[in-house]
């Protein structure tokens, strides 16, 4: 009876032969009545508005005519009184707004279990990211800031950001004092990482114990970083320890297998199959299309916001693009095959020996039921030294 009473009542005039068998039909009919009233050929009737569409449909049926309508108290009367006042409406719409994005302004901000000097630093992060008394805050992103603050500011180890309405709240963790570090060099050595023949070295720091033409296996040193000093005057030899540094070149010899089946699968992709269409609210999304499925797809979201004046408005149309991706089995002739292996090669002399220097090579293929393989047998002249660190006893 309640919500009746908010959407308000009606009075209706209604022209009829037969007054009395009207009233009697619109009380059989479950309409409550507040009011009646019975004249020679008509009734005047007072009923909630929800009540209203049983009593048209009534006269409908008995082929009569309301004469007059009256709505008197309630929403709808209230709408109805000012439908054509669209300065209301409109007045209305931005009153809402307004309270939505004032409601998210940035007030004030507190900052927990930090000194003075840490507080310092956190409100120098917060003014180099536009964080201040103003701002938006849907438009902050706080993961961001929490990096920055502990990034940009040596007294903070972790930052956790809240909002409570329009106060931007930081939890700190202070960082423990640091002990004191005493930094020392490190010192290597340069040792072959293949088996090879030195063609050139170009030694920076260290002291080489290999030379050019010679052939060197895995693990060998090349450059010490244990070098001897000696005085100039006096024959004094004092062990010392370096950091190696150096190009070594050399000719080794490499091996790669290219094999290619007959049958594969290959992924195969189909750009937007379909789409969908968000109302953006603030971080919650309403579908426009809520009967559309993207199960199964790969998901791209793009996002376009409303502006007002220039600001940013948390409202605004998030569109979804939905690509699908299969793997679409194949067939290759032998020709076909070998061609990609080619390719292959090619793809990987382009890559991966840019920076070397092909002396020769040569190629074996071989076919077997599965598919085909081809084995190249390189000469390649290339940076032949690896640097590792001397442990020290």
């Amino acid at each position: 009876m309640f919500f009746k009473r908010i959407i308000g009542t009606v009075t209706v005039t209604v022209s009829s032969a037969d007054p009395i068998k009207l009233i009697n039909e619109i009380l059989k009919r479950n309409i409550t009545v507040l009011s009646i009233n019975s004249q020679v050929y008509s009734v005047t009737v007072k009923v909630f508005f929800s009540d209203y569409f049983k009593l048209k449909k009534i006269v409908r049926n008995r082929e009569e005519k309301i004469e007059k309508i009256t709505s008197e108290s309630g929403a709808v009367s209230l709408f109805y009184r000012y439908r054509l006042r669209y300065g209301i409406a409109i007045g209305g719409l931005i009153s809402v707004l307004l309270c939505i994005y004032l409601s998210n302004i940035l007030l004030e901000v507190r900052i927990y279990g930090a000194n003075d000097q840490a507080k310092a630093q956190i409100l120098s992060v917060l003014r180099a990211d536009d964080v201040t008394i103003g701002s938006f805050l849907p438009a902050v992103d706080i993961f961001a800031l929490e990096c920055d603050i502990v990034d940009n500011s040596s007294l903070v180890s972790l930052a956790d950001t809240r909002t409570e309405g329009s106060v931007l709240c930081i939890d700190v963790k202070m960082t423990d004092q640091k002990p004191q570090i005493e930094k020392s060099r490190l010192s290597a050595d340069i040792v072959a990482d293949r088996d090879a023949v030195i063609t050139k070295l170009e030694v920076y720091s260290g002291q080489s114990v290999r030379g050019v033409g010679e052939e060197v296996k895995k693990g060998d040193k090349i450059v010490s970083g244990e070098i001897t000093l000696r005085g100039k005057r006096l024959q004094i030899e004092e062990k010392a320890y370096a950091y190696s540094t150096g190009h070594i070149y050399g000719d080794y010899d490499e091996q790669v297998s290219f094999f290619v089946p007959f049958k594969d699968s290959e992924l195969t992709v189909n750009k937007d199959v379909f789409s969908k269409t968000y109302l953006q609210f603030f971080s919650a999304q309403i579908p426009v299309n809520p009967f559309s499925d993207g199960d199964g797809l790969k998901e791209n979201e793009e996002i376009s916001y409303f502006d007002f004046l220039g600001i940013r408005l948390p409202v605004g149309i998030a569109k979804k693009t939905y690509d699908e991706y299969y793997y679409k089995p194949i067939k290759r002739s032998e020709k076909q095959a070998t061609e990609l292996a080619y390719e292959r090669i090619k793809r990987y002399e382009k890559n991966l020996l840019s920076d070397k220097k092909i002396l020769s090579k040569s190629e074996s293929v071989s076919k077997t039921k599965n598919g085909i393989t081809i084995k190249v047998n390189y000469r390649l002249n290339g940076e032949i030294g690896k640097i590792t660190e001397i442990l020290k006893k």
